[in-house]
């Protein structure tokens, strides 16, 4: 779905897209519907947020437990992402996308999925396309 030319090179462009309101294509991560959907959205962005500007701290965590400690500790100190109320698979969710798009880039973690599986995203909806 979608074409990939329009989707974002870097994690640091889709969350300069969010930022300003613009469409982002990512990856359905629950397939549960728009608002389970937007909570790993908002999740996802806001660990970027966390370390857009320096993503060596996650892609270098000397371990799982570390690298998990390090986003966890970034998200719940995140007003708005405590105010979500996720569930343990939506957090999970969301620090995995974050941590590929900011390791591999945003354009190439999304084309890592069958394309039925990428949706439409801003910081005001999320809907799913249907070509």
């Amino acid at each position: 779905m979608g074409r990939p030319e329009l989707y974002h090179e870097t994690a640091r462009e889709a969350l300069a897209a969010w930022d300003r309101g613009d469409i982002v294509w990512t990856i359905e991560m629950g397939g549960l519907g728009p608002g389970y959907e937007q909570c790993i959205a908002i999740t996802t962005m806001e660990a970027i947020r966390a370390f857009v500007h320096c993503p060596e701290q996650l892609i270098n965590a000397p371990d799982n437990g570390t690298l998990n400690r390090r986003l966890d500790e970034a998200l719940w100190a995140n007003a708005r992402v405590k105010g979500l109320g996720l569930s343990g698979a939506q957090a999970g969710a969301a620090k995995n996308l974050a941590y590929h798009a900011l390791k591999n880039g945003w354009r190439a973690t999304l084309l890592t999925v069958e394309p039925e599986r990428r949706i439409m995203i801003s910081d005001q909806f999320t809907v799913k396309h249907r070509a």
